[in-house]
């Protein structure tokens, strides 16, 4: 059985530069923390419907691809140095 089906864990990513490492949450967790975490449900589940995903699109006033290039930009800077991290993935 799947360990990853029952929790969602945090990613690991590395910092070549400064030579250190981080977890970092995954992108459910860091929406809840900002309070948008039913807005990305709602884009999730009409992103496979062009007509519902365009009005849902209109109504909240972003996509699933800008929250997700939000997410990127935060978690792949060094909190230490501000350089690029590599994703390590979860093991």
């Amino acid at each position: 059985m799947c360990r990853y089906a029952f929790k969602r864990y945090k990613s690991h990513h590395v910092c070549f530069d400064c030579r250190k490492q981080f977890k970092r949450p995954p992108l459910e967790d860091l929406l809840a923390q900002q309070g948008k975490l039913d807005l990305l449900r709602r884009l999730r589940e009409a992103h496979h419907r062009p007509a519902d995903r365009a009005r849902v699109e209109r109504q909240t006033g972003t996509t699933l691809a800008a929250l997700s290039a939000e997410y990127h930009a935060l978690v792949e800077r060094c909190p230490q140095c501000g350089g690029t991290m590599a994703d390590l993935g979860l093991d």
